[in-house]
């Protein structure tokens, strides 16, 4: 008993050393104010985030999706990842203040055939700014439950869940989240998800001409609810100004055999669309994981026997 109390304590102490640096990077963005902070955030991760080890993960992801592009190009695009992530990261303080409709930070647009009547399954990538998407169906009267993945810190985690609120959304935490999300769904609301990472055991996609793992989550809930199934994007127009467009609906193929083939068909148009959007502003894709096992970028950039003599890669690749 002892024993635990000690190192419950051990953790506490822990965390609230590590929460320090990142408090007081906010307390210096939030004094600084919307534009100022952001900048201030976004000098300070390209000065120093190229010398972190996940500047290695970035670099493979940008070879891998921009194969064309020499190493100066991929660097200086990776300088701009870091730049974006440190934006975001100075705007958390001022979420309410970019939310608040007075400001006019933030411009919305709709697809013509997307319907604001029915409940939505909103799906969009780490781009830009993951923080505002909810903004855009919320400012078209829609009741938005956003999930959110906590952070490993309560600290830290708390200060993020308080400023998230300011965007009006119900926030749900990831971890055992589908029967709640099923039942707002089924009750006329809506979900935002943002699902643009691989993962193990998910439907195969295409993703920059590579295969990848994804969740089927998002098509998955609009076939069970009856929702529509449609993707987001968002702009960047200046500091803490914003555009978000909410794209086509994406119809599931009745003419497939079952709702397993009709959840892969659907993903891989989600999935299209996020590269479309990725390739339409490269410089703020956040992209801090491989977003593909090692057996298929090799494979891409090389030959196929390359690839499968890799640990744990299949023996050929599905078409």
């Amino acid at each position: 008993m002892a024993n635990n109390r000690w190192r419950q304590a051990l953790r506490a102490w822990r965390q609230g050393v590590e929460a320090l640096p990142v408090r007081a990077f906010w307390g210096l963005s939030g004094w600084l104010g919307p534009e100022r902070g952001g900048q201030f955030g976004g000098w300070l991760f390209a000065r120093f985030g190229p010398w972190s080890d996940r500047q290695s993960i970035i670099l493979a992801n940008l070879k891998a999706a921009f194969p064309t592009l020499d190493r100066r190009a991929t660097a200086k695009l990776a300088g701009e990842i870091w730049r974006n992530a440190g934006i975001v990261m100075a705007e958390y303080p001022h979420l309410s203040a970019i939310a608040d409709p007075k400001g006019g930070r933030i411009e919305v647009v709709l697809h013509s055939a997307f319907r604001p009547d029915r409940p939505s399954v909103f799906a969009g990538p780490h781009l830009a700014s993951w923080e505002v998407p909810a903004l855009g169906p919320i400012r078209n009267g829609i009741k938005m439950t956003a999930v959110y993945a906590p952070m490993a810190n309560p600290r830290i985690d708390y200060w993020l869940h308080r400023w998230r609120q300011a965007i009006g959304a119900t926030l749900v935490p990831r971890d055992g989240s589908l029967r709640v999300l099923l039942r707002e769904l089924r009750q006329g609301g809506s979900i935002g998800l943002v699902m643009d990472g691989r993962t193990g055991g998910g439907v195969p996609v295409d993703f920059f001409g590579m295969q990848r793992s994804v969740s089927p989550g998002p098509a998955y809930l609009a076939l069970k609810s009856g929702a529509q199934l449609t993707t987001m994007t968002v702009e960047r127009l200046g500091p803490a100004r914003y555009r978000l467009t909410i794209d086509a609906p994406i119809e599931a193929d009745m003419s497939l055999a079952n709702d397993q083939e009709r959840i892969v068909a659907m993903m891989c148009e989600v999935n299209r669309r996020f590269e479309a959007y990725v390739r339409a502003q490269p410089g703020r894709w956040f992209c801090m994981k491989r977003a593909w096992p090692k057996w298929s970028m090799a494979a891409a950039a090389h030959a196929p026997e390359v690839a499968d003599r890799l640990s744990g890669a299949p023996p050929s690749i599905p078409a």
